[in-house]
């Protein structure tokens, strides 16, 4: 409802910010230029499209980035990603969260990735942007589309975040129950609630004690007139923001701070970069964010017997922030428990005292969590992958 009364300002306010920012800068006056970038980017906050990964990618890396779009449907796009330095033996597959965030805030785990070789990206559209004909996008269609992503692509190891991880492990053993001989080898899941009824947060709490009725509305909207979606049902992304504002108020306050900073004295810096990725933010599918809030509410869904002979060969790593306030302790690495023994590397990491985008973002990230991750992934690395197509 807010952004709603908010969006004649948006309309009216952010053209003659944006005007006013640039006649500053060609006077010299940085401080000015700042401050009216500053207010235009907050009401142009979530206004589509969003930067895709391949964008961030070569503006983080400042260098250019060779991506090819390899399928794009209604609902998604999926991108491979050339490595940088042309080494590399192995192929990875990123299934981006579908949970208001575009791909775009995952660029540092991306440019990690590259160092083992090929990337294929599987992001999401703005759902505002996604014509009602198109249908629902659900959990089930989600891991359908990852599914569909693992066979275009071969990787020999899956990456998941967050909201993706139930798409990413249903697709991978899926695929490794059809042929696990060009199936996935590993996989990772970063902060992703695969078990949530373990460990759940006080927001998680939350949702689950409330019907599905009161969810849909106070939490969704239908998508207005001037989009390609319009009636469709929809979870807006400034409700994500706020969520991540509040869980963690000290790192957005940091980045806002750091990002005012810069703009008041005419720089591009990193922390104007990261507060752009911070507000990379898009509309869900109403379906699919009540289908994940639904996992909160019911019990868990036991793995099939097929499931877990498949999970037995899968290499497993997954990982945890400490301080988590989206995710509680313990739902990503209960899958080691639900898929039972293994013959192949698994691994359970703890980052303490980090937060859910220490996962994939940040100086902890890069030192702690970087290196295990691709020290994980090189134990996957030596059969090479399939040509695409093959």
């Amino acid at each position: 409802m807010l952004d709603e009364l908010l969006a004649p300002w948006r309309a009216v306010w952010a053209p003659w910010l944006r005007a006013f920012e640039a006649g500053s800068a060609r006077l010299g006056l940085a401080p000015l230029a700042g401050l009216a970038g500053a207010l235009a980017d907050d009401l142009e906050l979530g206004e589509p499209p969003t930067v895709p990964l391949a964008q961030a990618l070569a503006r983080a890396a400042q260098r250019p980035i060779a991506a090819a779009t390899i399928h794009e449907g209604p609902f998604s796009r999926l991108v491979l990603i050339a490595p940088g330095n042309g080494r590399g033996r192995g192929r990875t597959l990123l299934v981006a969260p579908c949970s208001g965030y575009a791909a775009a805030v995952l660029a540092e785990l991306a440019l990690v990735l590259l160092e083992r070789g090929e990337l294929a990206v599987l992001e999401w559209h703005d759902a505002r942007l996604v014509p009602a004909a198109a249908g629902p996008l659900g959990a089930a269609e989600q891991a359908a589309l990852a599914g569909e992503a693992i066979a275009r692509t071969g990787p020999d190891l899956v990456v998941a975040v967050s909201q993706s991880g139930d798409a990413a492990l249903a697709a991978t053993l899926a695929a490794r129950v059809a042929d696990p001989r060009d199936a996935p080898r590993g996989l990772v899941l970063l902060g992703a609630p695969v078990v949530p009824q373990v460990g759940r947060t006080a927001l998680q709490r939350a949702l689950a004690s409330l019907p599905p009725a009161t969810l849909a509305a106070a939490f969704l909207s239908r998508v207005g007139p001037g989009f390609p979606g319009e009636g469709r049902l929809v979870f807006p992304g400034t409700h994500q923001l706020r969520t991540v504002a509040a869980a963690e108020p000290w790192l957005y306050g940091t980045v806002r701070l750091g990002a005012l900073v810069e703009r008041l004295d005419g720089r591009e810096g990193p922390w104007r970069r990261a507060l752009g990725d911070l507000h990379a933010i898009q509309h869900v599918p109403g379906e699919l964010w009540l289908d994940l809030v639904g996992r909160l509410r019911g019990g868990e869904v036991p793995l099939s017997e097929e499931a877990r002979a498949a999970g037995r060969g899968l290499a497993l790593m997954t990982v945890e922030a400490g301080a988590d306030a989206l995710v509680g302790p313990g739902q990503t690495h209960a899958l080691h428990d639900r898929l039972g023994p293994s013959r192949v590397p698994r691994a359970r990491l703890t980052l303490e005292r980090a937060g859910h985008h220490d996962l994939f973002v940040g100086p902890l990230f890069l030192g702690s969590l970087a290196p295990a991750l691709l020290g994980f992934a090189d134990e996957l690395t030596g059969r090479g992958v399939r040509p695409l197509g093959g």
